[in-house]
C-alpha cells in the first residue's frame, strides 16, 4: 500500500480542536503522523498548501435509486459524486424497487459499492418488510451482511407499536434506527408549508404540527425504553425546542437537518419552480434561523445532504405533479461554507463536526477524525477559489439542482479512502 505526506495544510480536526498549518502522514491506509513531518524515502508528497484538510464527510442519508430507478442514479455514481464532494462514507437508503428488506439485497448493495471505488457505501436496511410499516424486517440477518442502520426514511413508520419493538431489537443488535417525523394522514396532499404563501398560491399545504407531533410521540418511545433514535430532517422551530427538552432530560435523541432546509426559505415557491419542492417542506424564515441557532449549540447534530436525484421526467413538470428532492452531494461542502462559515454565522469546525464527526458517531462507522491510528478517510478542498457550480459536470447521473451557477468557495481537490486516493486535483481517479 503506498504511503504519502500531505504537506503544508491547513489541518482542522473537530474531534480533537486541533486548527493549524502541518503535515499529515498515511501509511498502511491509517494516518500515522500529523504535525511537522520532513518527507521520507518511498513515499508521494501532496501539496497541501492553501488547502483545508479535513475528515472526509459521512453522509446519514442518500438515495442511491439502485436497484429500480437507475435513470437518475446508480450505487456507482453516486459513490463518485459523493467523492467528488468530499464524502469519504454515505449511508444508503432503502428506498429501492425491490426495498432493502433482506440479507441478499444489503450484500448487493455493499458489492455494488466496493465495486465503484468512490465513497465507502454504508447500506441501511429497511425497518420494516417493504416498507409498508406493519412487519419488522429481517433485521439481524441484514445487520449480518452489513446493514449499518435502520430506516424507512421517507415512510415514516405510524405504528407506535412497531417503531417500539424496532428500538429494543435495534439496541440488541447496536444498530441505530433513522427515522422521519411525519404523519401522513395529517399531510394528505400537501406540498407547501401551511400559511399565507400556500394560500396566495392555491397550493394544498402541510402544516408543522404533521412534523411536531410524530417528533413528541417518537422521543417518548425513545425515552420509554432509553434507547438511541435519530430523527432525520427536522424543519421546524418547534422540532428544535422539544429535541432539546428531551436531550436536557436525558433521551438518546439526535437529530439532523438537511443543507436546503438551512439555504431556502418557503418564498423560493413563489416561484413555482420544481427545484424548491421537498419533504418536509420549506418552512418559514423563522424555522430556518432557528436550524441554523441549533447548530450552533448543538440541538442539530448533524447535516444530511439528502441525496434524492431525480431525471427530468419527474422533476420537469408542473410543480403539484412534480416529485420531491434533487441531488446534493457535490453542492453540500461548498454551498454551506460559503453560506455559513464565510459570513460567519458558524463556526467551521462546528461545520465540519456536523458534516463528520456526528453523523459517523450516529452511524457508528469509523470516521470523523484526524488523529494517528485513524483510518485516512481525509478530503482536501480549496477554500480560497471561488467556483460557480455547474451541474454539467456532476459526477452523479442528476442534473437537479436549486444551486446551479451559484458562486462558492470549498471544491474538494483530493479526497483519501483507507489511505487510497480517489480523487486527484479536483478528478476522479481512473
Amino acid at each position: 500500500m503506498s504511503r504519502y505526506l500531505l504537506q503544508g495544510g491547513r489541518v482542522v480536526d473537530p474531534a480533537s480542536g486541533r486548527d493549524e498549518i502541518c503535515d499529515l502522514r498515511i501509511e498502511g491506509g491509517a494516518i500515522a503522523e500529523i504535525g511537522r513531518l520532513a518527507p521520507r524515502g518511498g513515499e508521494e508528497t501532496i501539496a497541501a498548501r492553501g488547502l483545508l484538510v479535513a475528515p472526509g464527510l459521512v453522509d446519514l442519508c442518500v438515495h442511491l435509486r439502485e436497484p429500480g430507478f437507475e435513470e437518475a442514479e446508480t450505487i456507482r455514481s453516486g459513490a463518485q459524486a459523493a467523492l467528488a464532494g468530499g464524502f469519504t462514507a454515505i449511508a444508503a437508503m432503502p428506498d429501492t424497487v425491490p426495498p432493502i428488506d433482506n440479507e441478499a439485497s444489503v450484500a448487493y448493495v455493499r458489492m455494488k459499492g466496493e465495486e465503484a471505488r468512490g465513497a465507502r457505501v454504508y447500506p441501511a436496511g429497511a425497518l420494516t418488510r417493504g416498507r409498508a410499516g406493519q412487519h419488522l424486517s429481517e433485521m439481524g440477518g441484514m445487520r449480518r451482511a452489513g446493514a449499518i442502520a435502520f430506516t424507512d426514511e421517507d415512510e415514516a413508520v405510524h405504528g407506535a407499536d412497531v417503531l417500539l419493538r424496532a428500538l429494543r431489537y435495534a439496541s440488541m443488535l447496536n444498530a441505530p434506527i433513522l427515522t422521519r417525523c411525519e404523519d401522513k394522514g395529517l399531510r394528505g396532499r400537501g406540498m407547501v408549508s401551511t400559511g399565507l404563501i400556500a394560500d396566495l398560491l392555491g397550493l394544498p399545504s402541510i402544516g408543522a404540527g404533521t412534523e411536531e407531533i410524530m417528533v413528541e410521540r417518537n422521543v417518548r418511545l425513545a425515552h420509554s425504553i432509553r434507547t438511541d433514535l435519530h430523527l432525520m430532517h427536522i424543519s421546524t422551530a418547534e422540532s428544535l425546542r422539544e429535541v432539546a427538552q428531551a436531550k436536557a432530560a436525558g433521551v438518546a435523541v439526535t437529530c439532523s437537518v438537511t443543507p436546503h432546509h438551512i439555504t431556502f426559505n418557503e418564498e423560493k415557491v413563489k416561484s413555482f419552480d420544481p427545484v424548491y419542492k421537498y419533504f418536509p417542506p420549506l418552512r418559514s424564515e423563522l424555522d430556518r434561523k432557528a436550524l441554523i441557532e441549533g447548530l450552533r449549540s448543538g440541538t442539530v447534530d448533524a447535516i444530511s445532504s439528502a441525496h434524492s436525484p431525480r431525471g427530468d421526467a419527474e422533476k420537469n413538470l408542473e410543480f403539484f405533479h412534480a416529485a420531491p428532492g434533487t441531488g446534493a452531494l457535490e453542492t453540500v461542502f461548498g454551498v454551506l461554507y460559503s453560506r455559513l462559515v464565510l459570513t460567519e454565522e458558524l463556526p467551521l469546525a462546528r461545520l465540519l463536526a456536523a458534516l463528520s464527526l456526528a453523523p459517523a458517531r450516529i452511524l457508528r462507522v469509523p470516521g470523523g477524525r484526524l488523529a494517528a491510528g485513524e483510518p485516512a478517510d481525509i478530503a482536501c478542498f480549496d477554500v480560497s477559489t471561488e467556483y460557480s457550480i455547474d451541474p454539467a459536470h456532476f459526477a452523479s447521473r442528476s442534473r437537479v439542482t436549486p444551486f446551479a451557477g451559484w458562486q462558492v468557495r470549498g471544491r474538494a481537490q483530493h479526497v483519501f479512502v483507507g489511505g487510497e486516493p480517489r480523487l486527484r486535483d479536483g478528478k476522479l481517479a481512473p
